[in-house]
Parts: C-alpha cells; structure tokens; sequence
C-alpha cells in the first residue's frame, strides 16, 4: 500500500538532500537558516537530563512477552 501524501514528502525530502549531495552537515545548516529567516518565533527548550536505561525501565518493565501458537 503507498500513501501519495507520504510519496510526495519523501520525495520532496531526496529533492532537498541531493540539492546538497547528501551531506548532512550541509542539509542541517540549511534547514538552520531557513529557521533563523522564517519570521516565526522560535523555542528553544532545555535539554532533558539524561536517565540510563536501567533506571527508566525497571527490571521487567517493558519487556514484551513471547507468544506460542
């Protein structure tokens, strides 16, 4: 199944990357600038403190069961 909205986004998002030869530094600056000259305020929010994945799944806690057929 192909869904034309997510066709033409991907499409549009290789158009982008290719004007830049893929080089991902070169995409984010751009996509930097576009933000910095847009005209809307921008937010920055702090970064969220980083928690081990330990400490944010106890033991147990989110593992997924196996099923038998």
């Amino acid at each position: 199944m192909t869904d034309p909205i997510v066709d033409e986004v991907r499409r549009i998002r290789h158009a982008h990357a290719a004007r830049f030869h893929f080089d991902l530094h070169a995409i984010c600056e751009d996509l930097r600038m576009k933000e910095r000259t847009c005209g809307h305020p921008l937010v920055t929010l702090p970064a969220k403190p980083f928690v081990a994945a330990e400490r944010r799944h106890p033991e147990g806690a989110g593992r997924v069961a196996s099923h038998r057929t």
